[in-house]
């Protein structure tokens, strides 16, 4: 268990290397120069949740081949590039993060076959995203239904939804991404 450290203005706030099985929560990892917190390796059935990772460069990155990884309520925003990176954990839950205007909301990579909707292990609010709201990349054989993508500015910015790279044979339907300058891009 990681509780109540406060790892402030670091390249990395904490880092978890082919680490499973933990508990990482309540810790302040602000304004990091790179990641407030990065799991690397093969990392398992990690939770990360109530963590303040605002204005770090990306918020939590997990970079790994592990599986079932919790990123939940945890502070998001601000994050200058990313706000929740997702690397090939294809049993990862995510709900109640806060990306409150960061550039880009979550960037999933690396994965095949996952559906993300809204439900108890998948929901995430990009309404202050300015950048993408969320981004498939390398991504394959997967559904993405029945998100908001949407922009709540007054001004259109930024794609709701980005398929990126590689990522084919995927379903989209039910999304609504209103008041972005590109609703679904496909490049």
């Amino acid at each position: 268990i990681v509780s109540n450290v406060t790892a402030t203005n670091r390249s990395r706030g904490i880092q978890l290397i082919g680490a499973s099985g933990n508990t990482v929560d309540h810790n302040n990892v602000s304004q990091s120069g790179g990641h407030g917190i990065h799991i690397i390796g093969v990392s398992n059935v990690n939770t990360i949740s109530n963590n303040n990772a605002s204005g770090s460069v990306i918020g939590i990155e997990y970079f790994g081949t592990g599986l079932a990884n919790y990123f939940v309520d945890n502070n998001l925003s601000g994050a200058t590039n990313w706000g929740l990176v997702v690397y090939r954990d294809e049993q990862f839950v995510a709900t109640g993060n806060d990306f409150t205007d960061s550039v880009n909301g979550m960037l999933v990579k690396h994965m095949d076959g996952i559906t993300l909707a809204p439900s108890a292990t998948f929901d995430i609010d990009v309404s202050t995203v300015t950048g993408v709201g969320l981004r498939f990349h390398f991504v394959t054989n997967s559904t993405v239904d029945g998100l908001d993508l949407s922009y709540s500015g007054s001004t259109a910015t930024g794609t709701g939804l980005n398929l990126f790279v590689n990522s084919d044979n995927n379903t989209v339907r039910n999304v609504t991404a209103t008041n972005r300058n590109t609703g679904i891009q496909l490049n």
